[in-house]
């Protein structure tokens, strides 16, 4: 397994934006999607798109015909549109296939973005059959069932795979305006081939109408390169029926919504995946996996669409949680909460939020308190570290309160800081300082808990320092005068350059050691690849050391010691348990389930069996698609021991 650069998975300043970490994926690597001869005449593709819908019918393929409706209204019609649902002893969905969710961003700044242009403020309803016969009847049925129940409607889409004369199309529509009151817009098959075959729509014709691929329309000029990851993962999310639910759902789905958001190429796709990680929310298995879906949808919101408003509600339901209840002290979910309020105080200072100075600074003050009460209570040593980190960033936010007019009238806008990173951030360079000096909420605090920090990283290996140090030099206009800013600093670069000595002599001891592996001399490269965990096993490079962690655990396998190799990858599942970051949730069902193969191996049967199971319900929790054997090859490997 390869592991991902520290650089490509943190958290970074945008120049300009209010003191707050930027979550940022960057991957590298593309493809050009091509066509060929039978794809270029619009003509035939239309005629081959019309015949397939023509065939729904035969194959009562209702289900089929929804979602791919679903899909072209959320790209062409409305974007805030989710699936409706209910089941039939309820009154079922009340003939809604898809109706809106509510946002007011077109009236109030129209145009601003991809999703203003296509988000409605009215309550809109999707509705579709695949009958035949007497379609006019059929749309005055749904209509009153749709109008005669449930919340009222002011717009119907209405999508049949049977063309529908203009003129009759007319009538149904006056008509829908004198009874029901309601905008009445029937989209038939004519209608929908046209836009099937656009090329960002093609897919839903491939997958839903089972077209060839290779009669996908040529990539329109100036639409830029997807990287292979990212066209794999939309396929994959635009053929899954299954409703998301798991943090494994939440951690496959956040590559690609973050990509959408940072990159320009693939920004016509974030409402797309906006509706993903929505849906997600909705069915979502707990309260922690709710919470970091707000979250990304929030940040996707404002940095991929230039606007926070959409999501407002979504950041105040997940402020209200984080500070209301005391039990919630996820290491990460706190950290995503402290950099929500720097995404927040920056919206607020470019009018892009409805969210208040009060709203923010209430939130921002009950954060530090809680941070304050979970630091007395004396928790472990990197829970402390984590803690301290998150406690000055909290009081190095911008002091919203104070006097803004020293606000540049030209600060930059929300793309131009999303640019200025990624261009830092690709060239693997530090993101440029801060060049204004905005008041800070607590400048002697931050700099005495930061000082406390440094003394007390020693302590905390697995602490991951590049975050809090990154911070620290964005920010070194506003810091250089504090008296305690040369101590800080010095205790943060010797741990940076501790890091970066251990992580350098991880890398080599990794190399020596998959050296000797191919010679076949095990117990010298268990040596090395000891050597590699102990330098990776630190916050900066933890992945790196959970994957030492699993390989030490294969080598003693093979050199017949299956209890050894059962606690070390225990201590892989239970390292990564314990890690912030949600990303690593996929190494727990993995080191059980070699905890239990190894167990077995040992001739445990009983217990063996038992980790399994644990594995298996781990499995389900942690890894989207759990049961996919390309992906997943030690849970069938178990399965077939």
């Amino acid at each position: 397994m390869t592991r991902m650069s520290t650089q490509h998975r943190r958290r970074v300043h945008g120049p300009g934006m209010s003191v707050g970490y930027r979550t940022l994926v960057v991957r590298n690597c593309g493809r050009e999607t091509g066509g060929n001869d039978v794809s270029d005449d619009a003509v035939q593709l239309e005629k081959r798109i019309r015949f397939a819908l023509g065939t729904l019918g035969e194959s009562n393929s209702h289900h089929e015909f929804e979602a791919l409706c679903l899909g072209l209204a959320r790209r062409r019609i409305t974007s805030n549109l989710l699936p409706a649902t209910g089941p039939v002893s309820s009154g079922g969905d009340q003939g809604r296939d898809a109706e809106s969710h509510w946002s007011d961003i077109p009236r109030e700044l129209p145009g601003t973005s991809l999703f203003a242009s296509l988000a409605s403020t009215q309550r809109v309803v999707m509705a579709c059959t695949i009958q035949s016969t007497d379609i006019p009847g059929k749309i005055r049925k749904d209509l009153a069932s749709i109008c005669g129940q449930g919340t009222p409607v002011d717009r119907v889409i209405y999508f049949t795979v049977t063309a529908v004369p203009t003129g009759k199309r007319h009538d149904l529509i006056d008509e829908a305006a004198r009874t029901h009151q309601v905008d009445l817009e029937i989209w038939d098959a004519a209608a929908l081939a046209l836009h099937l075959a656009d090329y960002d729509l093609f897919y839903l014709a491939v997958q839903y109408l089972h077209l060839p691929s290779d009669l996908a329309p040529l990539r329109p000029d100036g639409a830029g390169e997807l990287p292979d990851w990212y066209v794999e993962a939309r396929r994959r999310w635009q053929a899954n029926d299954e409703p998301a639910r798991t943090l494994g759902d939440l951690v496959d789905l956040r590559g690609p919504l973050r990509h959408a958001t940072f990159h320009d190429e693939a920004r016509t796709d974030l409402p797309e995946w906006i509706g993903h990680a929505r849906a997600l929310l909705a069915a979502a298995a707990g309260e922690h996996i709710a919470l970091r879906a707000r979250y990304e949808i929030v940040v996707a919101t404002l940095r991929g669409l230039g606007d926070m408003r959409p999501a407002d509600q979504l950041a105040r339901d997940f402020f209200d949680t984080v500070t209301a209840d005391d039990t919630l002290t996820d290491p990460g979910i706190l950290e995503d909460a402290v950099v929500l309020l720097g995404y927040g105080f920056g919206a607020l200072l470019r009018n892009l939020t409805v969210l208040t100075a009060d709203d923010l600074c209430g939130w921002q003050r009950l954060l530090a308190d809680k941070t304050d009460r979970l630091l007395d209570a004396g928790p472990p040593a990197n829970a402390m570290a984590h803690l301290l980190a998150m406690r000055a960033r909290l009081a190095l936010h911008t002091d919203i309160t104070a006097d803004l007019e020293s606000v540049p009238e030209d600060l930059p806008t929300v793309a131009e800081v999303t640019a200025a990173v990624l261009e830092a951030v690709e060239a693997g360079e530090p993101v440029p300082a801060l060049q204004t000096r905005p008041p800070l909420t607590d400048l002697d605090t931050a700099m005495n808990i930061l000082l406390r920090l440094g003394h007390h990283l020693d302590n905390a290996p697995l602490f991951p320092i590049e975050h809090t140090a990154d911070l620290f030099d964005y920010l070194t206009p506003v810091l250089v005068d504090h008296p305690l800013y040369r101590e800080v600093r010095d205790l943060l670069d010797q741990a940076t350059d501790r890091v970066t000595g251990q992580t350098a002599r991880g890398e080599r001891a990794q190399s020596r050691g998959h050296a000797l592996i191919k010679s076949g001399r095990i117990p010298q490269a268990l040596q090395e690849i000891h050597e590699a965990k102990a330098n990776w096993l630190r916050g900066d490079s933890l992945e790196g050391g959970l994957i030492m962690l699993l390989l030490c655990a294969r080598l003693y396998s093979e050199l017949g010691l299956p209890i050894a190799a059962k606690q070390y990858a225990l201590a892989a599942a239970t390292a990564a348990k314990s890690a912030p970051a949600p990303e690593l949730s996929r190494f727990v069902p993995r080191g059980i389930i070699h905890a239990a193969r190894y167990d077995r191996q040992a001739g445990n049967w009983i217990s063996a069996t038992r980790l399994f199971c644990i594995g298996l319900m781990a499995q389900n929790a942690y890894c989207d698609e759990p049961y996919n054997h390309e992906r997943y090859p030690y849970v069938w490997d178990m399965m077939t021991d």
